[in-house]
């Protein structure tokens, strides 16, 4: 049905869409500063190392590694007996995306500890704690 020759569609439905448009400001498109900020910052995100960093109580000194599904591990570093280690994760590692977990090596033994998988995420910290009593040992994501 038209109205002095103009749709009755297009009157109701040209004050919905602005409402709408008005009430949900992320589904319009962001440009200029706004769009570069937002694009800047999920790089920043990506770019951000993830942090491993191992307190060793044990009385050995132990080679850490890093191992995710699918890729061999990866040699973080070594932490001698009673310090502190820290290491980043290498880029690729983070990239992928996906559970990891850390293996801890006593120099001189045949044995590996495993530690529980976690998902750190770009910018994060893993802190992995060696106990004497290496099934003791704690992991946290912060």
């Amino acid at each position: 049905m038209r109205r002095g020759g103009r749709p009755t569609t297009l009157v109701v439905a040209a004050p919905l869409i602005a409402l709408v448009t008005l009430a949900c400001p992320r589904a319009a498109p962001r440009t200029g500063a706004d769009a570069q900020s937002d694009s800047a910052t999920a790089a920043e995100e990506t770019k951000a190392p993830v942090m491993v960093s191992v307190e060793n109580r044990n009385h050995l000194d132990v080679i850490v590694y890093a191992v995710q599904e699918g890729r061999g591990r990866e040699r973080l570093g070594l932490v001698t007996s009673g310090a502190v280690g820290r290491f980043n994760l290498p880029r690729r590692t983070v990239v992928r995306g996906g559970d990891l977990y850390l293996i801890a090596h006593p120099v001189g033994t045949t044995e590996n500890y495993t530690s529980d998988r976690v998902n750190p995420q770009p910018g994060q910290r893993v802190i992995w704690t060696l106990q004497q009593g290496m099934e003791r040992s704690s992991i946290v994501v912060q």
